[in-house]
C-alpha cells in the first residue's frame, strides 16, 4: 500500500499521513492509497482538500483544535506557521450532493493559484488577461496639461508578475550556462565591470550619440532581408 504523506507546501514539514491519521473523502470514506483515490461525488472538492477524521489526528492538529475549544479555527504549520487548513465543528458544512456533512478537519491540498499556474504550464497557454497591461501617464517636467510632458508606464497584473517570477526562478539556473559570456545585461554580478578603454562605438551621453547609433543599427536590415524588421533605439523586433 502506497503511503500518503501530506506535507506543507512551503517548508515540506509532514503534516499528516495515513499512519498518523484517518484520511477521508467528502463522504467520510477512508482513503488508503494515494494512487487509487476514488471520489464519492465531487472531484474538485477532493482535488483541493484532504479531509481528516477528528478521532485520529496528529498531535499538532489536536492541540490547535483543543485551543479552539472544539469550535472552529485555522490550522497552521507547526514548523513555518503557514496556514495549511482549518477545522469547523460548529457549522456542519454539507457536501455538494447535500447528502453528507463534510468531515470537520481539512488540510489544503492545492491552492487556487497553484491550479491556475499548473493549468497554464500543462496546456502551454497564457490567458489573454494575464498579458493585458494598463498604461498610465507619469508626469516628468514642464506644463502638466501638455500630454508630451508625461511618460507612459506599463503596469502588468500582480498575478502575471507572480507567475513570471516563479517561472524565472525555476529556469534561470538551467539557462544561465547557455547565455554567451559576452552578455552582461540582467545577469547578477555582471552588470558593472572594471574600467576598460573603448576605442570604438559612440560616446555615451553625447548629443550625436543617438543619431550615430541609429545609423549604425540600420545596417541590420540588410542582414535580415528575409524578414520584416522594426527598430526602436536598441530594440529590434523581427517578423517572420
Amino acid at each position: 500500500m502506497a503511503n500518503i504523506n501530506i506535507k506543507c507546501q512551503k517548508c515540506r514539514f509532514e503534516l499528516a499521513s495515513n499512519e498518523s491519521s484517518r484520511i477521508l473523502d467528502c463522504h467520510e470514506n477512508p482513503i488508503k492509497n494515494k494512487a487509487r483515490v476514488t471520489y464519492s461525488c465531487n472531484e474538485n472538492l477532493m482535488e483541493n482538500n484532504w479531509y481528516l477524521s477528528s478521532t485520529v489526528v496528529p498531535n499538532w492538529i489536536n492541540s490547535l483544535v483543543e485551543e479552539g475549544d472544539w469550535q472552529k479555527g485555522k490550522l497552521t504549520c507547526p514548523n513555518c506557521n503557514l496556514r495549511v487548513g482549518s477545522f469547523d465543528f460548529v457549522n456542519g458544512m454539507k457536501c455538494p450532493c447535500k447528502k453528507y456533512v463534510l468531515p470537520q478537519i481539512h488540510l489544503v491540498k492545492t491552492y487556487p493559484l497553484t491550479i491556475l499556474f499548473r493549468w497554464s504550464l500543462d496546456e502551454d497557454v497564457v490567458t489573454i488577461v494575464w498579458k493585458t497591461c494598463s498604461i498610465i501617464p507619469v508626469f516628468k517636467a514642464g506644463n502638466p496639461s501638455n500630454v508630451s510632458n508625461n511618460q507612459p508606464i506599463s503596469i502588468l497584473l500582480h498575478l502575471t508578475k507572480l507567475f513570471e517570477a516563479l517561472v524565472h526562478s525555476t529556469i534561470k539556473r538551467s539557462l544561465n550556462h547557455l547565455i554567451p559570456d559576452s552578455q552582461h545585461g540582467f545577469r547578477p554580478g555582471r552588470v558593472v565591470s572594471d574600467l576598460s578603454p573603448i576605442s570604438s562605438g559612440v560616446p555615451q551621453g553625447g548629443h550625436l550619440s543617438r543619431i550615430l547609433f541609429i545609423f549604425a543599427m540600420s545596417s541590420s536590415n540588410e542582414r535580415l532581408s528575409f524578414a520584416k524588421v522594426l527598430h526602436f533605439a536598441d530594440d529590434i523586433k523581427i517578423f517572420s
